[in-house]
């Protein structure tokens, strides 16, 4: 029994449940040295575990540490200290689906960061749709069915996908893009 053990513990902090996160700025209003001192503000974020800058391109990857929580507050953070402009947030998330149509949260293994899942922007035919408005943004009936089929399994589910205004409150309001 005591050689299960770590090994049942080292199968539990081997899985990623935030597996990546990725933020972009406008390259233009950031220049080289600007880039360094993004660097060197999200290596003070102890949940980043490794990063990926491409200042040409204003974007950065950082692979999550297992067990570490999101948070949006050290990444905007990082941002508003050295000056560019979040233009998005995306993130790579594992977890299990909790929740009732149109209302699903994914539970990030190992961490249980909680992620509400919402939708694109659904337009309808002669109408308006007002991209910034959660309204605009409940789970359709197909991904809904989809959803109450992985959670009915029981299976854990990697969800990508940029935030839906990440500074807002609830937090962690993840647009769901792909599903594998």
């Amino acid at each position: 029994m005591r050689f299960f053990l770590p090994l049942l513990f080292a199968f539990h902090f081997l899985q990623a449940e935030i597996i990546e996160v990725s933020a972009a700025w406008n390259p233009g209003l950031c220049n080289a040295k600007c880039v360094q001192l993004l660097q060197n503000q999200f290596a003070k974020n102890p949940a980043i575990q490794e990063m990926q800058f491409n200042g040409s391109q204003g974007v950065a990857v950082f692979k999550w540490k297992p067990g570490a929580p999101y948070s949006f507050a050290p990444i905007n953070t990082a941002m508003r200290m050295v000056g560019p402009r979040m233009i998005w947030l995306r993130a790579k998330v594992s977890g299990k689906i909790m929740g009732t149509a149109p209302r699903f949260v994914l539970v990030s293994t190992g961490d249980n960061t909680r992620f509400s899942l919402v939708s694109p922007a659904q337009p309808t035919a002669n109408q308006m749709t007002n991209q910034y408005n959660i309204d605009s943004r409940l789970i359709s009936p197909e991904m809904a069915t989809q959803l109450a089929e992985i959670q009915h399994a029981n299976k854990i589910v990697t969800i990508s996908g940029p935030f839906f205004q990440p500074e807002r409150s609830p937090p962690n309001q993840l647009i769901v893009q792909e599903i594998k």
